[in-house]
């Protein structure tokens, strides 16, 4: 028997159980935290919209990158991926947005619009 961890589906060594145990356990406080901060935000936001006729583009784009970040972390809670969440992996930019397709749902960047549209290989 060997110390190594086992291959994964994708054919890279996996980390330790215990070891993706603790970033999840890590990832759910950073997670809840992470609501807390989009609550906040939204508030302001909504606030800078009553107030200043209109909303504010910098809130708004905040809330794209933090969304991006959730969903990342919520890939990662749920065994999607592999990829470690910002701080471990580069800080979702809030200029792409991400599409889920096919039947196992992989993620692909899209140019940013106005709207997200979701497409899938069985439409």
């Amino acid at each position: 028997m060997t110390d190594e961890p086992p291959m994964d589906l994708t054919g890279q060594k996996s980390q330790p159980k215990w070891r993706r145990g603790l970033f999840m356990l890590l990832f759910l406080l950073l997670f809840s935290f992470g609501q807390l901060v989009m609550t906040a935000a939204a508030v302001l936001q909504f606030f800078w919209l009553v107030f200043a006729d209109g909303p504010n583009a910098h809130i708004a784009r905040f809330g794209r990158s933090l969304a991006r970040w959730m969903n990342d972390v919520a890939l990662y809670l749920f065994h999607d991926t592999d990829q470690k969440p910002f701080p471990w992996a580069a800080r979702p930019t809030p200029w792409t947005r991400r599409l889920q397709i096919g039947p196992l749902y992989r993620s692909i960047a899209v140019p940013h619009g106005d709207t997200l549209r979701r497409f899938s290989d069985h439409s």
